[in-house]
């Protein structure tokens, strides 16, 4: 989900920069690819951290706990 999120950002970053400085500031920009590259693994990581935090109690609660809990 993260890989994907980043490739997407990654990419529209990339052509809206691209455009903006070709039409609008009439730069010839080279597009940066190792953006590219960072976007979707810093992406990626973050969503396997939030979900490390956000899943922290249900795994460190023992089964017999959370049965116990449920019924």
């Amino acid at each position: 989900m993260g890989l994907l999120a980043g490739a997407l950002g990654s990419a529209a970053a990339l052509a809206i920069g691209s455009v903006l400085a070709f039409e609008v500031f009439q730069l010839n920009l080279e597009p940066n690819y190792w953006l590219a590259l960072l976007g979707p693994l810093v992406g990626a990581c973050l969503v396997m951290l939030n979900a490390r935090i956000g899943l922290r109690s249900v795994f460190s609660t023992p089964p017999s706990v959370a049965l116990r809990e449920a019924g």
